[in-house]
């Protein structure tokens, strides 16, 4: 604004090839440029443009562009060929990046007027709220896919505000909801599972927003810290122990500042009026989302164990309900059960997984096809291990049991030792397991680690069946009152 300001100040015919150089490609603490001649004999057209110059060196180079994929052949490839060009001396100038995105579909379809199908931001914002269109954008796709716009979705979005809006307020007021005071608490494995999962969903979010990937930022930051909110009060309504109040009232906080990005102004309601805070979330000065040093979540601490811990018994939940609502219909008279967990893998396995880790170079996952083709030929491979020859087709089996697990955690489900105890985390949820696995049944219900205990009751099929980090139900009917 100031360039386009001052050259209106200049005569149009001091406005010479020579000036715009000096203004564009030289520098205002480069003492040997020398000024344009044109300029020498006015101090006051002297000053205009080295104002020029040094707003033009306050705002360049661009940071971003943002712009649709339609023009990458075009405008796009034109503005790096014009800045390469033009300040070939200072490559520093250039573009630091460009975002580019795809067209927008609305409920999956072209929008186009003369079907009908197309919805102006105004409407949208009228009949959803300003918030659930951003959200619903966010949420419609990001890089160079086309981004759909869901009306289901924009309403989903309205009623999940409301639904977390009251459950805030609930929580704040202490209000038709049970909870327990930090200092008055005993620490249960879900409570550090819980304050560990918010700050590991925090970072995650921080990593998405930075990329531009709204989509995922908003899937860490709102919908997974939701998802863990859920689990936790579940856990807590199935073992009759109450929330605890303080860990509540962070996890809103976070839902807040995450959210913010996106739906300001539903953050700002819930950071000044629900949680009282004295300041705006979006203004300026301490505590904001515009202080460096204030309030946005930035390389938290997390806890991987507790986290592989707490996705363990998330995961273990699912497979346990499903093997013991199996068994369940098979057999009406369920009434107990026994859960296996295994610290140690047999030898074969130890071999298969460490064959695994030496095929990912550079702690990245090889793709399943090729690790499966290695392990079918490789000289090296467990496969042709004179002593698990006959376990050749189980290698396979749980190679590729062991790869989709990976794929799904990372790395860390190749390691020969869990970093936590599946016994602990399970008897910790002991109540829970016995209410939730079958539904209107209370189980009977002993867990047993067989690598201390290998003895345990029950079929010597089932127990074989366990492995690190996947335990197994045995579902039956006691006869013992």
């Amino acid at each position: 604004m100031i360039i386009k300001t001052k050259s209106n100040d200049l005569p149009a015919e001091l406005l010479t090839d020579e000036v715009w150089n000096y203004i564009f490609l030289t520098k205002p603490d480069d003492q040997s440029v020398v000024v344009p001649k044109v300029m020498q004999t006015n101090q006051k057209y002297l000053q205009a443009i080295n104002i020029m110059r040094s707003e033009f060196r306050y705002w360049y180079p661009m940071d971003l562009r943002v712009s649709g994929k339609d023009l990458i052949t075009n405008h796009l490839t034109m503005c790096l060929y014009n800045h390469a060009a033009i300040w070939n001396e200072e490559p520093e100038l250039w573009p630091r990046s460009m975002y580019c995105n795809g067209f927008v579909l609305l409920d999956g379809e072209k929008m186009s007027k003369s079907t009908g199908n197309f919805l102006m931001l105004e409407e949208a914002c009228r009949l959803f709220s300003t918030d659930a269109v951003r959200f619903a954008l966010a949420d419609a796709g990001d890089t160079l896919e086309d981004a759909n716009f869901s009306r289901k979705r924009a309403e989903a979005t309205v009623s999940m505000l409301f639904v977390e809006e009251e459950f805030s307020k609930k929580v704040c007021e202490r209000r038709d909801i049970e909870l327990r005071d930090d200092e008055k608490t005993i620490n249960y494995f879900m409570d550090k599972a819980f304050a560990n999962e918010i700050q590991k969903l925090a970072n995650d979010a921080t990593e998405h927003f930075d990329a531009m990937r709204w989509r995922d930022g908003i899937l860490a930051g709102t919908i997974g810290l939701q998802n863990a909110r859920d689990a936790y009060r579940e856990w807590c309504a199935k073992t009759n122990i109450p929330m605890r109040y303080d860990l509540l009232r962070t996890f809103i906080q976070f839902q807040a500042i995450l959210i913010a990005p996106i739906c300001p102004h539903f953050a700002e309601h819930i950071w000044v009026n629900i949680l009282k805070n004295h300041h705006a979330l979006g203004g300026k000065g301490k505590g904001t989302l515009r202080d460096p040093q204030g309030v946005w979540p930035r390389n938290l601490n997390v806890d991987l164990g507790i986290s592989r811990a707490f996705h363990f018994l998330q995961k273990s939940i699912r497979s346990l309900r499903l093997d013991a609502l199996r068994d369940a219909k098979k057999d009406k008279s369920i009434n107990a059960a026994y859960i296996y967990v295994t610290s140690k893998y047999p030898q074969w396995k130890l071999s298969t997984l460490a064959f695994m880790r030496n095929a990912c170079q550079n702690n990245k996952l090889i793709d399943k096809k090729s690790l499966l083709s290695s392990l079918k030929s490789a000289p090296d491979s467990p496969c042709f291990h004179p002593e698990y020859k006959s376990q050749t087709k189980f290698i396979m089996q749980f190679a590729s049991f062991q790869w989709d697990y990976a794929d799904e955690i990372g790395l860390d489900a190749l390691d020969d030792d869990l970093p936590f105890d599946q016994k602990y985390v399970l008897e910790d949820s002991k109540s829970y397991l016995q209410n939730s696995l079958i539904p209107n049944l209370v189980l009977d219900l002993q867990i047993f680690d067989l690598a201390v205990d290998p003895d345990a009751p029950g079929p010597e099929k089932k127990k074989q069946n366990a492995t690190p980090g996947r335990p197994i139900i045995y579902a039956f009917h006691s006869t013992k009152k």
